[in-house]
């Protein structure tokens, strides 16, 4: 799913917080820089875009490239202009020189679950030195609805390998509730356990944005004293 092409680069970090001794793939931030989405829109936007460092030339950390005179290095913080997660947004950041001219401009899809960081600095081809940098997105899009749905538990293997805590693996299958065209974002999921003879553990808690495809999850114990589990999932908790 994160493939790369000269039109679209992408930038993913996939994990899920979880409580409780659970173990598992985590996310905080996507960031997808795109050379083929409309200009953002700037009315109710989802995300503020402000505090912008320009880093100019870019200085390419491989030796042999050096210093790069048509490529700026922009880092920027962003906050939720709503006080709630808006999800996956399109948005833009357009650079200027010292006359006001723009010099570079770069369309990209931004996801940020952590309100008041800093996202990854992006690099932006320039025409001409750049002064200063101006950022804005679209509406949010996040919806109410699941976001993930988890099936399919096929397998409840040991485990116990290197990084591992000693307990039982969960592999479930994933699948984006909206199709697999419409990213659900970060969502809070909770996983439920119930263990042979009929006793449930206490529901664990997964703050998750990951892609479509089997998942492992780990809880305690051994196999043989799981008899069933299942995840459900929802809009971001704070």
């Amino acid at each position: 799913m994160n493939l790369t092409s000269p039109a679209r680069t992408t930038w993913k970090a996939t994990m899920v917080i979880l409580g409780c001794g659970v173990f598992g793939i985590v996310m905080a931030l996507v960031l997808r820089g795109s050379g083929d989405l409309a200009p953002a829109s700037a009315a109710e936007p989802g995300y503020l875009l402000r505090s912008f460092e320009i880093t100019y030339p870019y200085d390419d950390p491989r030796i042999h490239v050096g210093r790069d005179s048509k490529t700026a290095d922009v880092s920027f913080g962003v906050t939720w202009a709503s006080g709630r997660y808006p999800g996956n947004v399109s948005c833009e950041i357009v650079l200027r020189d010292e006359a006001g001219q723009e010099v570079g401009r770069l369309p990209f899809e931004l996801d940020n679950a952590t309100d008041g960081s800093r996202a990854p600095s992006m690099r932006i081809d320039v025409s001409a030195p750049p002064n200063s940098a101006e950022g804005s997105c679209g509406s949010a899009n996040y919806d109410s609805g699941p976001g993930y749905i988890f099936s399919d538990l096929i397998s409840k293997t040991r485990s116990g390998g290197p990084g591992e805590m000693d307990g039982t693996r969960l592999s479930f299958d994933v699948e984006w509730a909206r199709g697999s065209s419409v990213d659900p974002g970060m969502r809070t999921c909770y996983l439920d356990v119930i263990r042979r003879g009929g006793s449930q553990d206490a529901a664990r808690r997964l703050d998750v944005n990951i892609g479509e495809g089997r998942q492992i999850l780990i809880v305690p114990g051994n196999p043989e004293s799981v008899e069933d589990a299942s995840v459900a999932c929802g809009p971001l908790e704070e």
